[in-house]
């Protein structure tokens, strides 16, 4: 920030704790607008493709769109030349990739802390407006966040205990271009175990900033295994949209933790999904990422609830 840009300058940023010249987003793709990738061999230079189109995703999720809906085909053209790097003939999935896809699934938006408070300023579209749909649930496309969303580690499915085992995915208008807008008809099929859960809302003490609606509090949001106690309560949890979902996992139920990448450390990350409205079994709505402390891993997390794997089918 400087005096004259009390809102910090647009066109800088800061990388790696130095400040530089703000990157464009064809920037940030290799050879076509930026440096040339240094990795030669075609399974790093997929890798390095992934990387790349994390760094995009993370910094276009940031932006703000005139149309919100348009959001996959703003960033068309910049997946069709990132595809000629991946993979041409790989499944483009909603603003994600056919490879790497089940580690893909794990991004997250993290809350917003501002004036002493934690703030959920994400977004999904209005549920009862079909013509402002963009993306199934799974995809980060899915989220209005303002403050960008995080993308997950890119790991191999072998190092995960999910597993994607059907894609469905077409376009909505061209069918010859799989690069813009897509069908609401889109699915996964997810092979997982699924253990149900229980999140709570907690409030904090009354923040000194009055709202027309009276006082603001810090909210947080908290999980725990249905059915172990309150020792067990989990405070690591990245809800999508808490505005537009909490009142719905408070009132429906059926929402459930799908482990899915144990870190050598014994970090677990998780995918929270929710039955969907309609009530079809085996149909599930993506809601959130929870982080799963070591110490709880080794202890009664799993351990004391076993659960058997499955195959749900995310929309």
């Amino acid at each position: 920030m400087a005096e004259s840009h009390p809102y910090g300058v647009s066109h800088m940023e800061l990388r790696a704790g130095t400040v530089g010249e703000r990157k464009r987003l064809k920037a940030l793709i290799p050879g076509e607008y930026g440096p040339r990738s240094l990795a030669i061999g075609r399974t790093e230079n997929a890798y390095t493709a992934h990387e790349d189109w994390k760094s995009i995703v993370e910094r276009y999720s940031r932006t703000s769109l005139t149309k919100p809906k348009d959001k996959l085909i703003a960033l068309a053209g910049i997946a069709e030349l990132t595809s000629k790097r991946i993979g041409d003939k790989l499944i483009y999935v909603a603003g994600m990739w056919e490879k790497y896809l089940a580690s893909q699934l794990l991004w997250h938006v993290e809350p917003k802390y501002e004036d002493e408070r934690f703030k959920y300023p994400q977004r999904r579209p209005d549920a009862d407006d079909h013509d402002q749909w963009r993306a199934p649930t799974f995809s980060w496309a899915a989220v209005d966040a303002p403050q960008g969303i995080k993308c997950a580690e890119t790991v191999h499915e072998d190092n995960l205990q999910i597993s994607v085992q059907k894609i469905h995915v077409r376009p909505a208008l061209n069918e010859d271009f799989k690069f813009g807008a897509i069908a609401s008809d889109c699915y996964i099929d997810l092979k997982c175990s699924l253990l149900e859960v229980e999140i709570e809302k907690v409030l904090g003490p009354p923040n000194e900033v009055i709202l027309d609606d009276g006082v603001e509090r810090t909210v947080r949001y908290n999980w725990k295994v249905t059915g172990h106690d309150g020792r067990s309560i989990i405070s690591n949890l990245y809800l999508d949209s808490p505005h537009d979902d909490f009142e719905k996992i408070q009132s429906n139920g059926g929402t459930f933790c799908i482990p899915a990448h144990k870190k050598p450390s014994g970090q677990l990350i998780c995918l929270l999904v929710q039955l969907c409205e309609e009530g079809i079994p085996g149909r599930y709505c993506r809601i959130g990422v929870a982080d799963v402390p070591a110490f709880w891993t080794g202890k009664t997390f799993l351990t004391a609830t076993p659960a058997a794997e499955t195959v749900v089918r995310l929309v």
